[in-house]
């Protein structure tokens, strides 16, 4: 198993805390919860999206990874807003509910 890989599988057994998180604080159906679950952990195979200090720096670095811009733009702004949600949910902030 690679460095990355076990960093992911040490970090994502957390998902289902991820996916009560984002029940409780989105408006999101079960469908949109395993899309974005899938799509952090997807993000987190590009980047360490826990290590950038702020959003535009994660945004930043993803855009650095030559496999994020191969992706088209809706998959990208997922992926984005996935990290950006997992980083709120490993820091404790809640997301607006309308999203």
């Amino acid at each position: 198993m690679s460095k990355k890989s076990a960093q992911i599988s040490e970090e994502l057994p957390r998902s289902e805390e991820f996916r009560a998180w984002l029940h409780r604080n989105t408006s999101f159906r079960e469908r949109s919860i395993n899309d974005t679950v899938s799509r952090a952990k997807r993000a987190f195979l590009l980047i360490d999206i826990l290590s950038p200090r702020t959003e535009n720096e994660l945004v930043y670095n993803l855009h650095e990874c030559n496999d994020f811009t191969r992706c088209t733009p809706s998959v990208r702004s997922q992926l984005k807003r996935a990290a950006m949600l997992y980083r709120n949910f490993r820091s404790g902030n809640h997301p607006s509910k309308g999203r």
